[in-house]
């Protein structure tokens, strides 16, 4: 009995110093983004991973979800609503890592041909949520051309939409498009 009550404070008190570090880690608005720890990319030049520190002069969404995830499947239209109103610009960049949970390379394969998405898509490797703070899905992120993070967030969020279209307006107004 007394084992499992020690054990028993034991993880609460591994909980109460860590679920602090997970729930506000991460990079925050006004930061920096961080390189993606990420596999199995797929809709990009011959399987080539895509590092977003090199976007420079883009505006760059990163997505966090997973196929598992409903609210994640639900968002996704709307992912690709805001990827073809934008793609011939060549301004926006859009990149969506999978969840390393039901990572299975196949199956996350087959689940963005059937939903034809076509932006890039990867799987976390296990850091890339970690690294980013990730405690819900799905979590969206807008990386600004000078690479400053704009929002984090739902994509659903009706601030995310106007973040991207008022960013989108002054970086083609800047370029005199």
């Amino acid at each position: 009995m007394r084992l499992v009550r020690n054990l028993a404070v034991l993880g609460l008190l591994a909980l109460v110093c860590v679920l602090p570090l997970v729930a506000d880690g991460g990079p925050q608005v006004g930061d920096a983004p961080i390189a993606l720890d990420a596999r199995d990319w797929m809709n990009t030049a011959d399987g080539e991973p895509i590092a977003v520190e090199d976007l420079a002069g883009k505006l760059v969404i990163v997505e966090f979800w997973g196929t598992w995830c409903g609210p994640c499947r639900a968002v996704i239209p709307h992912m690709k609503e805001i990827y073809e109103q934008y793609k011939a610009t060549g301004k926006l960049v859009v990149v969506s890592v999978h969840s390393v949970k039901g990572g299975n390379t196949q199956a996350v394969h087959d689940f963005v041909v059937e939903n034809e998405m076509p932006y890039p898509v990867c799987i976390d490797n296990g850091r890339a949520a970690v690294d980013y703070g990730i405690t819900g899905y799905p979590t969206a992120f807008i990386f600004s051309p000078e690479q400053t993070i704009l929002y984090r967030g739902h994509p659903a969020a009706p601030d995310f939409q106007a973040i991207i279209d008022n960013q989108m307006v002054e970086l083609l107004t800047n370029m005199g498009q």
